[in-house]
């Protein structure tokens, strides 16, 4: 049980509250002669719809403060002088949370990493993570830092999970029609999945499908109206041929 907690299952979701019911479910588990509360390995749930609550000057101040937390050496210049405790990486990595997620509130889990131009995602956010988790131990961080820092660490496993492709996807997805959808998300929709556009909840079709990796299966509920609308039309020839598709009809 403690393999799969920490090893097989995953899941992102845009609201916090939901976030905190999931992880209390998984911590619930229990089995046959288990005696009370047992340590639990790190659960995979984050939260994908927090925005960065400061600037990216802040949040950079910040990231000094973690990196001294979690050990990391300075870096000298050519005249031997200090210059920043962060690695060039690192910085990129902070610098892409702070980009990622700007817009998440909105976007929640179509946010993906690798969409980020190739110098800013370097897929180090599990060591933004350790670091954040250092800073969090000390403490001489003001509240308002402390809570930047546990909003950064959670950015960045969000990232992680974002990021990563699964053998198995299952959910049920939000269903908005565009005309109802916020100018952020249509826009984003639009640029990004042009053929799903006209409700999220094919956009999602297409998400899934891409945090898939080759041979897994996306297991979804969503309408039916995609299959034989005519502005999906150029969505089911690409699935058509891309993907192989098994429905299941029954009672809502």
């Amino acid at each position: 049980m403690d393999a799969v907690l920490r090893d097989n299952l995953y899941g992102l979701e845009l609201d916090p509250r939901c976030v905190e019911l999931a992880a209390f479910a998984l911590a619930a588990w229990t089995y046959p002669g288990a005696e009370g509360y047992r340590p639990l390995p790190e659960l995979d749930v984050a939260c994908s719809g927090l925005a960065p609550n400061a600037t990216k000057e802040q949040w950079t101040a910040l990231a000094e403060l973690a990196a001294s937390a979690g050990g990391m050496s300075p870096e000298r210049d050519l005249f031997g002088a200090e210059d920043t405790l962060l690695s060039a990486p690192l910085r990129n990595s902070l610098d892409a949370l702070h980009e990622l997620f700007g817009r998440a509130p909105e976007l929640g889990s179509l946010i993906d990493p690798h969409a980020l131009k190739a110098d800013l995602f370097r897929g180090d956010f599990e060591s933004v993570r350790a670091l954040f988790a250092a800073a969090l131990e000390q403490e001489r961080m003001i509240d308002e830092q402390m809570e930047h820092a546990v909003a950064a660490r959670g950015m960045a496993r969000a990232a992680e999970l974002l990021a990563g492709r699964y053998h198995l996807v299952v959910t049920n997805v939000p269903y908005l029609a565009r005309g109802r959808q916020g100018e952020t998300l249509r826009a984003f929709c639009r640029r990004h999945y042009p053929d799903a556009k006209n409700d999220l909840a094919t956009v999602f079709l297409e998400r899934c499908l891409e945090l898939c990796v080759e041979g897994g299966a996306a297991n979804l509920v969503l309408p039916q109206n995609w299959l034989f609308l005519t502005g999906y039309r150029k969505l089911r020839e690409k699935l058509l041929k891309t993907e192989t598709k098994r429905t299941a009809h029954g009672p809502l």
